[in-house]
């Protein structure tokens, strides 16, 4: 911002050495008119947006929330098919050892890490076949930790001296 007294200054400055550019009178009057104009947009304010502009970022701030929130509600299933796929699988491997959720949700955080590094956007590209194999995960893991064999009779507990009665 040029200060108050400076643009005269300026001015009898390029009168002075205007002998050696030329004409001095003229560069004095086009460095005065380009001080007015520094001097109008050093003290300019703001234009005030129309409705029609303000309708408009509005409208551009309201789908930028609904974008982020689906995108955040997607990681947040995204990340719960994961935490259920490994919970399917340690139940399966290790039936006697439940996983707790503190140990669960690291857990599945870090394999979604891992799967967007090695597979990115997977979930997007994959997400029917995913969910289809988690679901199918989660079954098998419920019967095998119920102790229900994929073939064959169905032994009943108890014992056999109950059966032969």
């Amino acid at each position: 911002m040029i200060e108050q007294g400076a643009e005269n200054e300026i001015i009898e400055s390029v009168e002075v050495d205007g002998g050696e550019l030329g004409d001095g009178a003229d560069s004095a009057r086009e460095m005065a008119q380009l001080l007015a104009i520094a001097k109008e947009i050093d003290g300019a304010q703001v234009v005030p947006l129309t409705e029609d502009e303000q309708a408009r970022i509005d409208e551009s701030e309201r789908v930028a929330a609904i974008d982020n929130a689906a995108a955040d509600a997607f990681e947040a299933q995204y990340e719960q098919a994961v935490a259920m796929g490994i919970d399917a699988l340690w139940t399966t491997a290790a039936p006697n050892w439940k996983l707790e959720e503190a140990e669960l949700t690291p857990m599945a955080k870090l394999t979604k890490m891992v799967i967007d590094k090695h597979f990115p956007n997977a979930a997007e590209k994959m997400g029917p076949e995913v969910m289809l194999g988690m679901i199918a995960l989660t079954a098998i893991s419920s019967r095998v930790a119920a102790g229900i064999p994929p073939r064959g009779e169905i032994k009943a507990k108890g014992g056999e001296d109950e059966q032969t009665h």
